[in-house]
């Protein structure tokens, strides 16, 4: 069984990170999935799992401030959305 917990609260951490750094349509598609986890897991595992596929998906997102890259913000997005995939997939 997934743990809805751990989504969760990775969910969340990466929401703060994409609202604090202008990706808020990427923070509320994320929010979307959080908030239906617990209605309908499965339905949320996939399209949590959706964002990661493709051009333009989840993963090519670069957090900037000042038009400046965030070397510690993005590197903490980025394994937080490997750690969320790894869960949703099952790796962990």
């Amino acid at each position: 069984m997934k743990s809805i917990s751990k989504i969760s609260s990775i969910i969340v951490q990466t929401t703060a990170l994409l609202r604090k750094f202008g990706c808020p349509e990427w923070a509320d598609k994320l929010e979307k999935c959080r908030l239906a986890l617990p209605h309908d897991t499965t339905y949320a595992l996939s399209q949590i799992v959706s964002l990661y596929g493709g051009s333009g998906s989840i993963n090519d997102i670069v957090l900037y401030e000042q038009a400046k890259p965030l070397l510690d913000e993005n590197n903490k997005l980025h394994a937080l959305l490997a750690e969320l995939y790894d869960v949703c997939v099952g790796s962990h």
